[in-house]
């Protein structure tokens, strides 16, 4: 499976920025923004 963003129902600090989203990583499980996809992955 690859990574992608998918929505989810209840709001969760973004993985990078820490902000409040409502959207998470499908293979690693954790909240992330659009706008920071791509850079929570790289720093990983």
């Amino acid at each position: 499976m690859d990574y992608l963003v998918i929505p989810k129902k209840k709001q969760t600090p973004c993985g990078h920025c820490q902000d409040k989203n409502t959207t998470r990583c499908s293979k690693c499980d954790i909240g992330v923004h659009v706008k920071c996809f791509l850079l929570f992955h790289i720093k990983k």
